[in-house]
């Protein structure tokens, strides 16, 4: 629990633009499932299995305790050119996104 813990501190400000709090666990749920994702791709052991050749790839994906059903996220990451991507979309961007769908 250490590491949710962590992440929300740091989009804190971001969830607190959220109302609605099952959509607010939602996306803390994703934010933490994305940034699991990516401290797997950037360990050593993954940089060097793409750097083998091996295809491997990171898919992040979130249990829906309500539903029982096990939902994509649509994070994945299976080179260091999907890393690169993936890093380069800020955390904010993907708030924005989740706000602006929660209104609509």
């Amino acid at each position: 629990l250490g590491n949710i813990k962590e992440v929300k501190a740091q989009v804190q400000d971001n969830l607190d633009q959220i109302q609605d709090q099952e959509e607010k666990c939602r996306a803390l749920v994703e934010i933490n499932a994305r940034n699991s994702v990516l401290t797997v791709a950037k360990s050593p052991i993954m940089k060097a299995a793409w750097e083998r050749g091996q295809k491997v790839e990171i898919v992040g994906l979130v249990y829906d305790i309500q539903t029982g059903l096990l939902g994509e996220l649509g994070y994945h990451v299976k080179n260091a050119e999907d890393l690169k991507a993936q890093l380069s979309v800020d955390s904010s961007a993907l708030f924005a996104a989740r706000v602006a769908a929660a209104r609509s």
